[in-house]
């Protein structure tokens, strides 16, 4: 008889999580959901990394997974610098949307302002919000 346990999120076991789920998607004639990832990297004149993205293109769309800069270098353009790389290199790639979410002690009024909209929001307690947003991306040539 199968168990269901709650278990440390070992690499190995969410490996084969993710590769059940793209044998699925495939079977059903969905992409592979992980099909095209990259990052987006901002380092100091020493390499050192200082911000960055992370991303995922599938289904045509760009996924913004995790965004980063350290306190030190925020403000000074980096962020929108580096969400135009993504999206550029995302347009390039084939997406035609670019989607992420972001916390309410976050950055909503930054990606309002580079164009993105807010399409979904989840209440959580503590009056804590997280939005979902997208936009739009401009085909852009390779």
């Amino acid at each position: 008889m199968p168990s269901v346990n709650v278990e440390d999120a070992q690499e190995q076991t969410k490996l084969a999580i993710l590769q059940g789920l793209v044998a699925h998607n495939i079977r059903h004639g969905g992409a592979p959901s992980k099909p095209d990832e990259f990052v987006v990297a901002l380092r100091d004149d020493h390499g050192a990394l200082i911000g960055g993205m992370t991303c995922d293109i599938s289904y045509g769309g760009l996924l913004i997974e995790w965004a980063w800069i350290d306190e030190a270098y925020r403000g000074q353009g980096h962020g929108r610098a580096l969400l135009d790389q993504a999206e550029a290199h995302g347009a390039r790639r084939g997406a035609v949307m670019a989607h992420l979410d972001t916390f309410i002690f976050q950055a909503r009024g930054f990606y309002e302002r580079c164009g993105y909209r807010v399409f979904g929001v989840l209440s959580y307690p503590g009056e804590i919000e997280r939005y979902y947003m997208h936009k739009t991306l401009v085909p852009v040539s390779a």
